[in-house]
């Protein structure tokens, strides 16, 4: 009797495994349910298989295996396919090699390198090693700030928001076919894990308010003041006026979004938007209505009260910063300060200046005159809709035809931005370069000016401005060998062709793809319109620009200019992984 209860008992095991098998084989790949709010820990990025694939890339992260690319990468010189006269005359070979583009620079965004496997916050990049264009061992820069996370959020939410180059870019690195759901599944499971991390950092240091100083990760992911941020406790305004827009057009592509598990992650995005909203005055506005660009924290685990805040201010750039300068007008509690949010563009009016750029035939060319005349100042273009209106608009394309032309008529292979120095076969960084760009059309004065280092990323304001001649440039800055690896572009090259910089960081790397991806000014334009915003921009700006640029602009018949030299190819050979 027991020996039959026994067979019965077997026979019943094999037969609910044989079921559970073909459930198993028949059931379709499990998404998460738009029935019920999804948790971190609940909800699933993508079909099963892409998820597999996540964890173990975030598992093989945290080992520091970090998988280099195989030694002969397709993609590592696909630039030298292709011609200047191609890109600008065949539409189809010019988004071809847009394709091409977000491809290769798509390998960079993976866990480990370009953000933390836990967190999804981003790091600041890594180095590579000099001569075959691999990871370089221990070069991880475990340091980032609320500008490189802008970034990443930017793409994000075009992708959220269906942008076929960002979906292709986000793609680069799966490691299997996937549907455009599974990507805006991913992107979703990352901003969760950002989202995550941003909360726990409140909770741990509620003296920043929600804002970010530069940080690093600890080794079990948690965000700390980066070293050089914590003694005294300093928090930057720029840096998160960046980090602000680049939230906010990831809710409002989230709002408008049926995915599954979208709705619930939107209403976090708005408590973090809130929390960065009530205390932005407390924190950055001085007591007479000035911004303080960095500001010391008293006490940074105590929640914020204006006396925990210290600093001179002063009104700030007409440049990148302009974008904290939005999240003051629109949200320090202007009654209650008895101070006026017109003031904080009355007083930049100084700083906005009409300046003429004189080519070498003698034409004027009507710009905002810059501070270094750096690509990195129009940083605030892809993220608010400064172009929709028409006067800025032409103002920023006489700015590019500025910077095109300068180096044309000085067969400069290749555009200016502030970039990390090149170097002479060594993985040491020397320095941050600044003082690059034009110096007839800058404010700065100074003997330290730097001619001699381009940089891909430079190309970006040109390339959202005029796509073709953006292509072009941008191009002419990958031909040269190394400049083109496994993860995609390299830092930046002198104009010898005899060193680079070799680093992959968000700024060189994403700024111009985020470019040709039409930056995210429309998506918050949407979120501006919502929020019955969006004819306060437009009207506040629109008297600004007139302010400086009443007169007509000269110039504008001006050619955008093409390249008319490139760095040498042979003083360094190919990076060996690329052979």
């Amino acid at each position: 009797m027991a020996g039959r209860t026994t067979l019965l008992a077997g026979m019943l095991v094999v037969v609910l495994l044989v079921v559970l098998l073909l459930v198993v084989l028949v059931a379709p790949p499990a998404l998460a349910s738009s029935s019920s709010s999804p948790s971190p820990s609940s909800w699933q990025c993508c079909d099963d298989g892409a998820k597999a694939t996540l964890e173990q890339e975030r598992h093989e992260a945290l080992d520091g295996m970090r998988g280099d690319a195989a030694a002969a990468v397709p993609w590592c010189n696909f630039a030298q396919k292709y011609t200047t006269s191609e890109l600008v005359n065949d539409a189809g070979r010019r988004e071809q090699f847009i394709k091409d583009v977000m491809h290769a620079e798509g390998k960079f965004h993976q866990s480990g390198i370009a953000y933390h496997p836990v967190t999804a916050m981003t790091f600041d990049g890594h180095l590579i090693d000099y001569a075959s264009g691999k990871l370089y061992p221990g070069g991880l820069h475990n340091f980032s700030s609320g500008a490189k996370d802008a970034q990443h959020l930017s793409i994000l939410a075009l992708g959220l928001d269906g942008q076929p180059r960002a979906l292709a870019y986000l793609n680069s690195t799966l490691k299997q076919p996937v549907s455009i759901q599974d990507i805006q599944l991913h992107a979703m499971h990352l901003i969760d894990l950002k989202l995550t991390a941003l909360e726990k950092w409140n909770a741990s240091f509620p003296g920043y308010g929600g804002y970010l100083p530069w940080f690093s990760h600890t080794t079990n992911g948690d965000l700390v003041p980066a070293p050089g941020w914590s003694n005294p406790y300093r928090v930057p305004a720029l840096d998160n006026g960046e980090f602000y827009w680049g939230l906010y057009a990831v809710e409002v592509a989230l709002s408008t979004s049926s995915l599954p598990g979208a709705a619930p992650l939107a209403a976090r995005c708005r408590r973090y938007l809130r929390l960065l909203q009530d205390n932005a005055a407390t924190i950055f506005l001085t007591h007479d209505g000035k911004t303080r660009w960095v500001s010391e924290i008293v006490d940074v685990t105590t929640v914020p009260t204006r006396s925990n805040y210290r600093g001179s201010g002063d009104y700030g750039d007409p440049f990148e910063g302009e974008l904290f300068t939005w999240v003051l007008y629109w949200h320090a509690p202007w009654s209650k300060l008895n101070l006026s949010r017109d003031d904080l563009f009355l007083h930049k009016h100084s700083s906005l200046q009409a300046v003429n750029f004189t080519t070498s035939t003698g034409q004027p060319i009507t710009v905002q005159r810059g501070f270094w005349f750096s690509s990195h100042e129009q940083w605030k273009l892809l993220m608010l809709p400064y172009l929709h209106l028409q006067r800025v608009a032409r103002v920023f394309a006489n700015c590019e035809r500025a910077r095109t032309v300068n180096s044309a008529e000085k067969r400069i292979p290749g555009l200016y931005a502030c970039i990390n120095d090149v170097t002479n076969g060594s993985e040491a960084i020397p320095d941050y370069i600044s003082y690059t760009g034009i110096p007839s059309i800058a404010m700065e004065n100074s003997t330290m000016w730097r001619y001699d280092v381009v940089t891909p990323y430079a190309a970006f304001p040109t390339t959202l401005i005029n796509e073709t001649v953006g292509a072009a440039w941008y191009h002419t800055m990958l031909l040269p060998n190394r400049m083109q690896g496994p993860y995609g572009s390299t830092e930046a090259i002198n104009i010898n062709g005899t060193e680079i910089s070799p680093l992959l960081t968000w700024d060189a790397k994403s700024l111009t793809p985020l470019a040709f991806m039409g930056g995210v000014a429309d998506v918050v334009a949407k979120g501006l319109r919502r929020d019955n915003l969006y004819s306060s921009f437009l009207n506040v700006t629109s008297s600004y620009y007139a302010s400086a640029f009443a007169t007509p602009l000269s110039g504008e018949h001006v050619p955008f200019a093409l390249p008319t030299a490139t760095a040498p190819t042979t003083p360094l050979s190919p990076f060996t992984a690329c052979r």
